[in-house]
Parts: C-alpha cells; structure tokens; sequence
C-alpha cells in the first residue's frame, strides 16, 4: 500500500469526505469512520500510508468507480465489469490471507492447532486457494476452470459452515467418513497380498494411511466396523456424516443446492451439458469441437467472492480474541457489500443487453 497511485487514492477519498460527498450509515459504518480518524498525514499533507487500514484502502478504490449512487456501477462492456471485479478480488484475496495469517495470534494457537481446530483452518486455507484459481482463471479468462473452482469452493465453504459451531462428535464423524475409500484399498491389497507377496508400491500405501490414520487419532478397524458414511434408518448426525444437501439445508442454505451446488456439477463430472456447453459447437444442426476457452463473467466470480466472504467471516469468530480480526470482519463486509451491488448491476446490464434497451 505504497505506491503513489494508492497515495492519490487516498486523497482522493479525504478530498471527497471534506466536500460532502460521502456519507455514513449510522450503524452500519462506526469501524469504517473510526479508521478514517486513525489516518495520519505528514507535514505536506500527504497521507502516512502505514496508518491506513485495508478497509480504507478498499472504501477508497471502491469509490473511485462511483460518481453518485445511482450511477455505481454503471458500464458499457463485459470487460469493463470484469476489470473492475478483478481488481476488487484481487483485493479480497489479499485480505483473505490476512485472515490466515491471524490463526497463529489466537489463543488456540498453542504451538500449533489441534485436530478439530485444524480442520477448519485446513477449509478456510482450501477455500482460499480455490478463490485465488477462480481469481487467476478469470484474469486468463477461462470459464470452464473458474467454474470447476466454483463448485469445489462452494462445497468448502458449506464445510466449514456446517461444522464451525459443531461440537467435538461431529469432527470426529468427519474425520473417520473421510478415511473410506483408504480402508477399501487397505482391503483390497490385503486380498492381493494373500495370492503374492506385496510389491514396494503397496507397502509404501499401507504406511501413508495408516501414518495418516495415526497422525489423525482414529482406529482404522474400528472406522471399517462403524461405516459413518451410512446413513441408517431413523439414525441423525453425528452418527453419520451428512451429504452437502443435508448440510446445507442445517445452515440454510437449501434453496441454493438446486443452483449453486447441483448445477455446476456438470463441470466437475464432465458430462452432455457441461461437453454442449463448454467443449463442442452446434452449427447447421451438426456438431463440432471447439477449443477455444469461453470467458469469464461476474456470473461466477461475485457468487464466488460473496461465497468465500461467508466463509471467512464465520472463520473470524473463532479467532475474534484477535484484535485485529475486528477490522479484518469489517474490511470483509464492505467488500461483500461492494461485490454484491456488483453483481446487481450486472445483472441489469444483462437484461438491458437481451431487451436492447
């Protein structure tokens, strides 16, 4: 944050304040107003930018874009929303890993996280890297990647959702269920191994898992006995681990399965709609391959951003002991707030394109 652009910034957005030209929700925006007072500026009335918070930082190239409230928003093109979407996840991203970066801070951070604590870090950190693919595919503009990201996020962040405020037994459940298909490999080299000794390949499977399994505290045998990935009759979590669908009607999330998890599961398993879409031609009622990438839009990078905001926001409650993880939550929601008003006016472009209008 200091280069002379963000510096002009800056100004730019104090220079806006003094004239009148923001204003503030009461309620909504002590956090935004308290660090605009910690901004300090040197003797040349230039700003010190080691005093600016990353959430000025954002109100200030958020606002840059908008010449009145009506008009936020407002483009001509599919480039121009990209560009303005990508500068803004690019931004996100950068406040994401600095979500991360405030695990080590917390009390539960002890010489490093237990298993329950670790999982959840894991999810936030996956969620992260799948946002930073979506991020670099849409600045390659290719859909087909961004898309597979997508679904992979989305199922992340409903992860993390559903356990954040579960108790230990859930955990466990997870852990175990997440260990099947190495117990039926584990079953199936010892068939092998009852016709021919194990080849070097082998054994060097069965030490990882079992490693794994160790390093994990769960009984293999026992996991192999329970099946916690069954769900039996009558029978409720955690006794098994839930399928995405369940999970998402626990945190809410039921009415976007059908189109925000089923849908795009097309481009995770490749099949007739996803090859129509993406990956063949329709012309003169015949067929043909097309290798060209299709581009990206803000259909799936501000569902995207929104998505990995939730995630985030729902990780910062575990750590809120952090003093910084405060200003890291209201940097989050303004950029939540900026990303859907974003998607909005897309959306109103789209019609306006289709009408002609």
């Amino acid at each position: 944050m200091k280069n002379s652009s963000d510096v002009s910034l800056i100004e730019e957005l104090f220079n806006k304040i003094k004239a009148g030209k923001v204003y503030f929700l009461k309620g909504k925006t002590e956090s935004i107003v308290g660090s605009l007072k910690k901004v300090k500026f040197d003797k040349h009335g230039k700003p010190i930018m080691g005093s600016v918070t990353r959430e000025v930082m954002v109100l200030a190239r958020t606002l840059r874009w908008i010449k009145n409230e009506r008009d936020k928003y407002l483009f001509h093109n599919e480039r121009e929303y990209m560009e303005v979407c990508i500068e803004l996840m690019s931004y996100l991203l950068d406040a994401l890993h600095d979500v991360i970066a405030l695990t080590v801070k917390s009390r539960r951070y002890n010489r490093g996280l237990k298993r329950n604590d670790a999982m959840l870090a894991g999810l936030m950190v996956r969620g992260v890297k799948l946002f930073e693919g979506i991020l670099d595919m849409a600045r390659q503009m290719k859909m087909e990647f961004a898309h597979i990201f997508l679904r992979c996020l989305m199922e992340t962040s409903v992860n993390l959702l559903y356990l954040v405020n579960k108790d230990a037994s859930y955990f466990e459940t997870f852990v175990n269920a997440s260990f099947r298909r190495e117990i039926e490999i584990l079953q199936d080299i010892k068939k092998r191994a009852k016709g021919r000794p194990l080849t070097p390949r082998e054994e060097r499977m069965i030490d990882s898992i079992e490693g794994t399994a160790k390093d994990s505290e769960v009984n293999l045998e026992e996991i192999a006995r329970k099946k916690p990935w069954k769900k039996r009759k009558n029978a409720r979590p955690p006794s098994y681990k839930p399928d995405t669908k369940e999970m998402m009607e626990n945190i809410g999330w039921e009415e976007t399965y059908l189109y925000s998890y089923a849908s795009p599961s097309h481009a995770i398993h490749g099949d007739w709609r996803d090859i129509r879409f993406y990956h063949v031609l329709f012309r003169d009622g015949r067929y043909c391959p097309n290798p060209r990438w299709r581009e990206v839009d803000c259909r799936v990078t501000c569902p995207a951003s929104v998505i990995v905001i939730k995630s985030a926001l729902a990780y910062l409650t575990l750590i809120d002991d952090v003093k910084e993880a405060r200003e890291s939550k209201s940097c989050l929601v303004l950029l939540r707030d900026e990303f859907r008003d974003l998607n909005d006016a897309y959306e109103l472009y789209i019609q306006k394109s289709k009408t002609g209008n």
